[in-house]
């Protein structure tokens, strides 16, 4: 019993390991606009024998495991989402005002291109959210996207005085997960030294405010 235990850890290890240090194939296809959001994807592992695919709309989605023929639906938890008129436009401004907070990681995000190494990049459709500065950065974002990229078709057109925003991605290529790890590692950790670095900073501005005030009161 014991060295069949054994035998399926050491098994499930190895999978495990082909798994990271193997190459893995992916496609992502998104529409993304005012009023609807919808994705999927398609991963796959182990050379096409596994493939985990998903689709989804807001944020309702159903997730799929493939084993060579056999397909079955994965059970999540995720709460049943019931959309209102103004939930996908809501949703769409939270992802710019990450992108708006995040912008600042450019390096990370070629990087992160970089290493995905998508081998075909798809994204059409014009932008604009009545913010000059906001589509300016969506502008930058999009020519990050199209100087690194070997085989893209990418036509985004700006828009600075209407608000509208509809856009198709579609992206394929591959990567190892292990490197895709590694990278994401670092930008995590870059982001908590930096937070880290700012409340040490604002403690020694605060601290040496009141020291000046307590000496202003002595004189």
């Amino acid at each position: 019993m014991l060295k069949i235990t054994g035998i399926v850890i050491l098994t499930i290890l190895a999978l495990l390991t082909l798994t990271i240090v193997c190459n893995t194939k992916y496609k992502i296809e998104v529409i993304l606009e005012k009023s609807k959001f919808k994705y999927s994807f398609k991963i796959d592992l182990l050379l096409g024998v596994i493939s985990i695919i998903g689709m989804g709309k807001g944020k309702n989605m159903e997730l799929f495991i493939k084993i060579l023929f056999a397909k079955k639906r994965i059970s999540n938890n995720f709460k049943k989402y019931k959309p209102h008129k103004t939930d996908n436009t809501e949703f769409l401004h939270n992802v710019l005002n990450k992108i708006k907070r995040n912008y600042s990681y450019k390096k990370f995000i070629k990087k992160i291109i970089l290493i995905i190494k998508p081998k075909y990049v798809k994204i059409e459709g014009n932008y604009g959210l009545e913010d000059p500065y906001i589509t300016g950065i969506l502008g930058g974002i999009f020519a990050i996207i199209k100087n690194i990229m070997p085989k893209k078709s990418i036509n985004m057109k700006p828009d600075f005085f209407d608000d509208v925003f509809n856009v198709s991605v579609e992206i394929k290529g591959s990567l190892k997960v292990i490197s895709f790890i590694f990278i994401m590692f670092r930008v995590l950790m870059a982001d908590f030294m930096k937070k880290r670095f700012h409340r040490r900073d604002r403690a020694e501005r605060v601290g040496y405010e009141k020291t000046s005030e307590v000496k202003s009161a002595d004189i």
